[in-house]
């Protein structure tokens, strides 16, 4: 159980990652302006997933905290 804790940590932080980079990777090009957009949504969905997961977890299982 201490793995499947772990894997959703380093989800969450794969999330913010995704989620900064996009940020700072703004600039004029349309090709870039894109992938950025598309970089913070799939960095919105992770940090969903991951926060998910880890709600899940500690709901159904609280004494193995």
């Amino acid at each position: 159980m201490k793995h499947d804790r772990f894997s959703q940590i380093l989800l969450f932080i794969a999330g913010l990652l995704l989620i900064l980079n996009s940020v700072f990777a703004l600039e004029q090009s349309l090709i870039i302006i894109i992938i950025s957009i598309t970089l913070f949504i799939l960095g919105l969905l992770t940090l969903v997933i991951a926060l998910i997961l880890f709600c899940k977890n500690k709901l159904c299982h609280p004494k193995q905290c």
